[in-house]
């Protein structure tokens, strides 16, 4: 057989010793002409496989495109690739990222998950991202890598992390002048505490209960028996518009530190000494026409505990302008009316206008409930008009 043909670029092949020329030199030239123009495309030589490549520079495609891939892997790279990288796909920090067509590094992964991409909130551009993390449930809103971003927003709802739970909301008042910063402590307190907020917005927990002065028992902040004593009041400082009808009792107040300089001359009343049974009344301003049949002003009840208990009864100014004013001479007494309807008038006094007080003792001879009234009468014949401004009266049951 003068020559053969090769079975990947159909080459002639003149066989040595048979082949007579000028043949044998006609089928050489014909494969050296194939050889030439051979690409290693199917039937134009044997197809070159990985291990025959050595890439040492970027590759191009020419504008074609890379079909038929199993997978691409990249890389890591130290830092997002330059601006000058247009369009390009690289893997950074462990996630994806695409260089758009003005060198602006996209982030298109952020962990486990796809990052928020551009146009799905307005104005996102990498490298700030929201990303949902499954495992945790967790949005998470970032600046830029591994920095957290502000959020600002309307009114917040807080749920549990279950089916159809209740909401807590957020919100800003009503009427807001101006914009402020709430700031929360750095740290939690090591035990409970009381917090404040400062005029610069910083919320501290720096108030104790000392459990010596002041307590918290049933949820509820109170003075601790026996917690107030000497150092916690200033003198002068008990009088009696400062003490509620039997509100200081005996075992909030340390033996001996109430003493005589912390209160204010004539202010503890026996209204506020803890009596069994007592009235206080303060009368305001009222008005009458008073003529020489007794017109009642005011009154006030107490109801005894037992029979042969003394009542003390004061009836005297209650503010710096407390008076009766009458045009004319009149008569202001005391009436004390028992449990069965009798009266026993206890003190009287005749004046036109000024500041008169009583204080008077009265033996109550059985247990029920007694009256005493306040009552005015003009001396003479006639009318006369009359107003009794800010006066209080005060019946105490003496022990």
């Amino acid at each position: 057989m003068p020559n053969t043909i090769s079975p990947n670029m159909s080459l002639i092949l003149p066989t040595v010793g048979q082949e007579p020329g000028p043949n044998w030199a006609l089928d050489l030239n014909s494969s050296l002409s194939i050889l030439d123009q051979h690409n290693h495309a199917s039937g134009n030589g044997v197809q070159i496989q990985p291990s025959g490549l050595n890439i040492n520079s970027d590759l191009t495609f020419n504008g074609n495109s890379a079909i038929n891939l199993k997978a691409t892997y990249f890389s890591p790279q130290g830092s997002a690739l330059a601006s000058s990288e247009l369009r390009a796909v690289y893997s950074y920090n462990g996630d994806l990222y695409y260089n758009n067509s003005t060198g602006a590094a996209v982030q298109i992964t952020n962990g486990a998950a796809v990052a928020g991409t551009p146009g799905s909130i307005g104005s996102l551009v990498s490298p700030a991202s929201v990303n949902y993390v499954s495992g945790t449930q967790t949005y998470v809103f970032q600046s830029a890598v591994n920095t957290a971003g502000n959020i600002d927003a309307g009114s917040l709802t807080i749920r549990r992390i279950v089916a159809s739970s209740n909401g807590i909301t957020l919100s800003a008042p009503s009427s807001l002048p101006s914009n402020y910063t709430i700031t929360f402590p750095s740290n939690v307190p090591s035990a409970q505490k009381i917090m404040s907020l400062d005029s610069s917005g910083n919320l501290y927990a720096d108030y104790v209960v000392d459990n010596s002065t002041i307590e918290i028992a049933s949820n509820i902040i109170q003075v601790k028996d026996l917690g107030i004593t000497t150092a916690k009041l200033a003198d002068s400082a008990v009088t009696t518009l400062k003490i509620a009808d039997l509100n200081v009792t005996t075992n909030k107040i340390a033996d001996s530190n109430v003493t005589t300089v912390k209160i204010a001359d004539q202010n503890v009343t026996p209204v506020k000494r803890s009596p069994a049974n007592y009235f206080t009344g303060n009368t305001g301003t009222v008005s009458a026409t008073v003529t020489s049949t007794s017109t009642l002003f005011y009154s006030g009840t107490i109801a005894t505990s037992a029979a042969n208990k003394q009542i003390q009864v004061l009836f005297q100014p209650y503010l710096d302008g407390s008076n009766i004013n009458a045009g004319a001479q009149v008569r202001l007494f005391m009436v004390v009316v028992d449990p069965a309807a009798a009266s026993t008038t206890i003190r009287s006094v005749q004046f036109t206008t000024g500041t008169p007080q009583f204080q008077a003792l009265h033996l109550c001879p059985s247990s029920g409930t007694y009256t005493i009234q306040l009552r005015i009468e003009k001396t003479s014949g006639g009318s006369t008009g009359c107003n009794m401004v800010d006066y209080q009266l005060q019946i105490v049951e003496m022990g």
